[in-house]
C-alpha cells in the first residue's frame, strides 16, 4: 500500500485548456479526511520536495538541520509545526516524520515521472528536428 492510499489521497494531473500548462494535484478521496490538508503538495515542486526529504533525513540521523525548513512558498497556505518526531498540519493532522518523508518522496516521484516526456514524445520531437 502506498502512502497516498494509506492517507486516502489521490495524485492527479490536469491540463489547462487555455495555455496547455500541466498542473499536478493532491486531493482527498473522501469528504472527511484529516489528511486532506496535504493539498499543499499541489504547490510543492521537485526542489522543495528534495529540501523536505533532505532535512528530514538529517533529523533521522541526529544531525544538525535547519529548523525553518518547513517554511517554503508551498507551505505559506498551511500551518505546519514540527515536534520531533511528528508533524502537525493545521493544528489537526498529526503524522510521523517517516510517513511524512515517504509521502513527500512519493509526490516527488509522481511529479517527476509525470512531467518527463514519454518515449513517443521524445521520438516525435527528434523527428520534428529532422524535418
Amino acid at each position: 500500500m502506498t502512502k497516498r492510499e494509506e492517507f486516502k489521497l489521490e495524485f492527479g494531473k490536469t491540463k489547462d485548456p487555455k495555455n496547455s500548462r500541466i498542473y499536478f494535484t493532491c486531493q482527498s478521496v473522501e469528504d472527511y479526511n484529516p489528511y486532506g490538508c496535504f493539498f499543499f503538495l499541489n504547490l510543492l515542486d521537485v526542489f522543495e520536495a528534495d529540501h523536505f526529504i533532505n532535512e528530514i533525513t538529517l533529523i533521522q540521523n541526529n544531525l544538525p538541520y535547519d529548523p525553518d525548513f518547513i517554511f517554503t512558498d508551498a507551505t505559506e497556505i498551511i500551518v505546519i509545526e514540527f515536534n520531533n518526531p511528528y508533524f502537525l498540519l493545521d493544528n489537526y493532522a498529526k503524522i510521523h516524520m517517516d510517513d511524512f518523508k515517504a509521502l513527500v518522496q512519493e509526490w516527488k516521484d509522481f511529479i517527476t515521472l509525470e512531467s518527463s516526456p514519454t518515449l513517443r514524445q521524445r521520438i516525435s520531437k527528434w523527428f520534428r528536428r529532422l524535418w
